[in-house]
């Protein structure tokens, strides 16, 4: 008797124990960086601290038309939203953000399509220009800038 009582709770003290730990252990991590110059994302999935996957990258619009006009120099990839870590019943465990979010990151997704179809080429050349050799000042001018182009309306309401 007393054999079967141990049993027993040995038995739900390991399926607390298991349950415990499957509940705040990450599984999964998604890292994610987005290039510095022409607004490209890189996911990487990473599985129990020590298996990651290959990095995928999307493409932005903006790197498209880079590599079209060979203004296309490299990546400089910037960490956005640090780890996001899942346990491994898919429900969030941790999430470490950056207090700076990278320059570009305003630029991802539609934006930067948007960027693409209303800029000129010379503007576009001008852009990935100062993107890959201007000072940090520069660079954030020039992001504004592509703001004022996509968004003309905007500029306008704000003077």
């Amino acid at each position: 008797m007393l054999r079967r009582k141990a049993f027993w709770f040995t038995l739900c003290f390991l399926i607390m124990v298991v349950l415990y730990l499957s509940m705040t252990f990450p599984v999964k991590r998604q890292l994610r960086w987005v290039d510095a110059n022409t607004a490209s994302l890189k996911t990487q999935m990473e599985w129990f601290s020590r298996w990651k996957a290959d990095p995928v990258i999307e493409v932005s619009a903006l790197e498209t038309w880079a590599r079209e006009h060979e203004q296309f120099k490299g990546y400089d990839w910037d960490g956005v939203s640090g780890i996001n870590a899942l346990n491994l019943w898919g429900i969030p465990t941790e999430n470490r953000r950056q207090s700076v979010m990278p320059r570009l990151s305003r630029l991802q997704g539609n934006i930067s399509e948007r960027f693409v179809e209303k800029a000129t080429d010379k503007q576009l050349r001008t852009f990935m220009h100062t993107m890959y050799h201007g000072l940090d000042n520069q660079r954030e001018q020039a992001c504004q800038q592509a703001y004022e182009i996509i968004f003309p309306s905007l500029d306008s309401t704000q003077k």
